[in-house]
């Protein structure tokens, strides 16, 4: 039960009234008129009026008293938090050097009649390079490679395939580099022997371009921007993008950053290779690249006064909020001869001693404090922190402003380059901006206060994991921890698995797959969030869930005088509501880790929508989102262990 708070004055302005009138007869017997109009009960209501008021301002003070014992455990509003996305930039086309694209390049969205652009900067240098091709191998069962450069330079390619004979899944074909091409847009020109390779589709071939991921130590999917190779049939190109994630690893026995075309199993309906293809010549080019961006605006070297020479001056940037500070965004100080030395931000000064150079700075109000100069119980006076001499003028380095939910911008929305780059064509980003908070009001606070008793700082138990990994970063919508089995722990491999579901701003609509993958840089910063906190005994891996998408075709029949095509939508929505990992389920917190789809609840579902007279069939299918093929289920939809379900593309018949 919680606390009853009661009101030091709980008398209300018409108490107030009455309760004076009633003393008229006993100190004023010759009034007798109390209507409303008389002069004097104006003036009883003028002075009710204002004790009103005071009540008011006493009944806030355990209100005010709260907050102060909320200041003194360290609770401050939170700033606004920026939307994060990734944006690409395309050159003009293949360059002979490294083009630089420097941390803190200005984006932005375009400027309409009713909106103000919004502008993002890039979080860290992108450096495109001139690709090196090293090393071309090709891989045989039980880890057997061929050395395909030699292959290529000596002309025997028409008597070596890049796969064996016939493929076999987990054949590769690597390409290997000196420089390191994470966020890189490559594009393989690729001569194969015309018609070397037969059996497949040209236009659906059994083969995928993959990374070796640094994180998750194991070849993952890239996303294949072109293909016109015709299965590697004829002269053409294959466009890829290079995650973040990507590093490099030893392969043959050569480290190097590794790329590779895999053979995979032939799906459902897709042909399959009867001969290997053959290939006679590769170039690859860097087309681009792709870099982290922040919805931030960067405010540089800006002076914010001169010392006065006194304890707990106070200064206040110019542009609030600030952003959380990176290393060399802090405040410097002169020094005698005119060079500056830089100072520690801390949270207190309760630490600090009187040499100590430290200062405070709010994020959101902007306000710069140095150390304050208290007294003890003997009278005698002690400086937290250093304080400036007279006259000496301080600037701040560097920082950044910007924030909010303006900021989570749709994809394909950043198109324009504010800072001038040579040789850039135009840039775009392929997700959509998420993350983006506005600051954290006084009521948010109030409500979030208790939660700071019991704060976790350490990651101990599996409640402890998920909560922090929600605390990491705004891009993550859900997280769920599963703990070592006791096998795992007695074998010295107690590795915590942490799955992670990303933010997503769909709900009535279906969320495209590559939304629910989370970013390699939000993975990264969850991992070292995790990583700072977990026991030393302890070992974490994030990764995410595995997703089941699930399509339903539901045939009802509408009632009269209710459009079909409106009645269709709105069934659609539900659908796309009910079966979603971050916004759906029955509490509409996320489809539930685990939890299958019966047909039963899609027909209430359904049926409870205004405009349905009834439902007349609801049939389920499991959809692969790489190629749209759907696979009947009767009955009931099972989800995956440690999965979720997720909307594919829903159909509705309205009769």
């Amino acid at each position: 039960m919680v606390l009853p708070v009661p009101k030091l004055d709980d008398r209300t302005f018409q108490d107030l009234v009455n309760e004076t009138k009633k003393l008229i007869p006993r100190y004023c017997p010759e009034w007798t008129d109390h209507n409303v109009s008389d002069p004097g009960v104006t003036l009883i209501e003028l002075f009710a009026y204002m004790v009103d008021v005071l009540l008011y301002r006493i009944n806030r003070v355990p209100e005010r008293n709260f907050l102060r014992w909320l200041e003194m455990l360290g609770l401050r509003l939170d700033p606004p938090k920026s939307a994060r996305t990734d944006v690409t930039f395309y050159l003009s086309g293949p360059q002979p050097d490294t083009v630089t694209i420097p941390l803190g390049t200005e984006v932005a969205t375009v400027r309409t009649e009713s909106q103000n652009s919004i502008s993002f900067a890039t979080d860290r240098d992108l450096n495109i390079y001139v690709p090196t091709l090293a090393q071309i191998a090709s891989s045989r069962a039980e880890g057997q490679f061929i050395d395909y450069m030699k292959v290529i330079s000596e002309g025997s390619f028409d008597k070596t395939g890049i796969f064996q004979e016939p493929p076999q899944p987990a054949d590769g074909l690597y390409f290997g580099f000196h420089e390191n091409l994470d966020g890189h847009i490559l594009r393989f020109t690729i001569d194969p022997v015309p018609i070397g390779a037969i059996g497949v589709n040209p236009n659906d071939p059994p083969y995928q371009w993959q990374y070796w991921d640094g994180i998750a130590r194991s070849w993952l999917p890239m996303y294949t921007e072109l293909d016109t190779t015709k299965a590697l049939n004829k002269e053409g190109e294959v466009i890829v993008h290079v995650p973040f994630g990507a590093a490099s690893t030893p392969v043959n026995g050569f480290q190097a950053f590794w790329l590779c075309c895999h053979s995979t199993p032939a799906e459902r309906k897709q042909a399959n290779y009867t001969r290997s293809p053959r290939i006679r010549e590769v170039r690859v080019e860097s087309l681009g690249g792709t870099a982290p961006v922040s919805q931030v605006e960067h405010v540089r070297h800006e002076d914010v006064g001169r010392s006065n020479g006194v304890s707990g001056q106070e200064f206040r940037l110019n542009y609030p909020p600030v952003l959380e500070r990176r290393p060399g965004e802090t405040l410097i100080v002169e020094k005698e001869g005119g060079n500056f030395e830089e100072w520690q931000e801390v949270q207190d000064f309760g630490d600090s001693k009187p040499d100590d150079r430290h200062f405070t700075l709010d994020s959101l109000s902007g306000i710069l404090r140095l150390g304050p100069t208290l007294r003890d119980a003997g009278g005698r006076e002690e400086q937290y922190g250093a304080i400036p001499p007279m006259g000496r003028l301080l600037s701040f380095t560097n920082y950044r402003t910007g924030g909010g939910v303006r900021g989570n911008v749709g994809a394909s929305r950043i198109t324009v380059l504010k800072s001038s780059i040579p040789f850039v064509a135009a840039v775009t980003n392929n997700r959509p901006a998420t993350g983006g908070e506005d600051a954290e009001s006084l009521e948010q606070a109030m409500i979030q206060g208790p939660k700071l008793l019991r704060a976790r700082s350490r990651a101990v138990t599996i409640d402890d994991f998920e909560f922090l990994a929600m605390q990491a970063t705004p891009e993550v919508a859900r997280a769920r921890c599963i703990p070592p089995s006791p096998d795992q722990v007695s074998a010295g491999n107690a590795v915590s698995r942490v799955l992670i579901v990303p933010a997503s701003s769909h709900k009535e609509t279906v969320i495209p797959p590559g939304e629910l993958r989370l970013s390699t840089r939000a993975q990264t910063e969850v991992a070292q969030y995790l990583d700072a906190r977990r026991l030393i005994t302890s070992s974490i891996k994030v990764e995410p869930p595995v997703y089941r998408f699930v399509s339903v075709e539901v045939d009802a029949r509408r009632r009269k005088n209710i459009k079909a095509d409106e009645l269709r939508e709105t069934v659609e929505r539900h659908l796309y509501r009910l079966i979603n990992p971050v916004h759906g389920g029955p509490d509409g917190k996320g489809w539930p880790w685990e939890r299958n789809l019966f047909q039963s609840e899609v027909t209430a579902l359904v049926q409870g929508v205004d405009g349905v007279e009834y439902v007349e069939a609801v049939r389920f299918f499991v959809a692969d989102p790489e190629t749209g093929a759907r696979t009947a289920v009767q009955g009931t939809v099972t989800c995956p262990p440690n999965g979720l379900l997720a909307s594919f593309r829903h159909v509705v018949v309205v009769k």
